[in-house]
């Protein structure tokens, strides 16, 4: 693999008393394509926070295409979303089971584990979805989340960046780059972000 493409995620990190080293490549070396936002009607209801109808959008494009792995791993992060984290975990397992090659489904399983408050397992998750393909801004995101836990703070802003190059039309990952603004830019970019969102309902923002 082209070392440009290798995931930049630091030195090391100490979790739950384990030192866990990962690959130094700092953000700037990444050469990836801007993704696009879907416009699949699944991830346009998860977009808009409409996660019970996200689920069932994604169980049918998995139902209809069992190979797409991402509509699997959208079925986890939206049950993830509606609070049924027991479903998502089992629904991860089985799939990734079936598929342990797969960096999306890896990264969703992540975010499962970081939610249940298992950090080791979180990093090891996005670590090896990293190495698949360090091309995923929400693998970068997610791990710009454990990085900030732990109080690296540098490290995990590098890894936000990045996440925000690739995919600057994610909800999560566009608030929080204008969370980590300075104040003087903040406000005009929370302006921005309400203008562009106005159109979602408020209990969906």
């Amino acid at each position: 693999m082209d070392m440009k493409l290798r995931a930049g995620i630091g030195t090391a990190m100490l979790l739950l008393g384990g030192l866990v080293s990962v690959p130094a490549l700092s953000a700037q070396q990444v050469s990836c394509p801007i993704q696009k936002p879907s416009m699949d009607p699944a991830a346009v209801a998860f977009r808009q926070g409409d996660f019970s109808k996200a689920f069932e959008l994604y169980f049918l494009d998995s139902r209809n295409h069992p190979s797409d792995l991402q509509a699997i791993a959208g079925q986890i992060r939206s049950l993830l979303q509606e609070g049924q984290i027991s479903e998502a975990s089992q629904l991860a397992e089985s799939s990734l089971e079936a598929n342990p090659g797969s960096a999306d489904l890896l990264t969703a399983t992540g975010e499962i584990r970081l939610r249940q408050g298992r950090l080791t397992e979180a990093a090891e998750a996005y670590q090896t979805s990293l190495k698949l393909d360090p091309c995923l801004a929400r693998t970068r995101y997610d791990w710009y989340q454990l990085l900030w836990i732990e109080s690296m703070r540098a490290s995990g802003y590098e890894q936000l960046q990045t996440a925000y190059r690739l995919d600057p039309n994610d909800p999560d990952i566009h608030l929080s780059w204008i969370e980590r603004l300075p104040l003087s830019e903040r406000i005009q970019q929370i302006d921005d972000y309400l203008e562009k969102t106005a159109h979602i309902p408020a209990d969906q923002q």
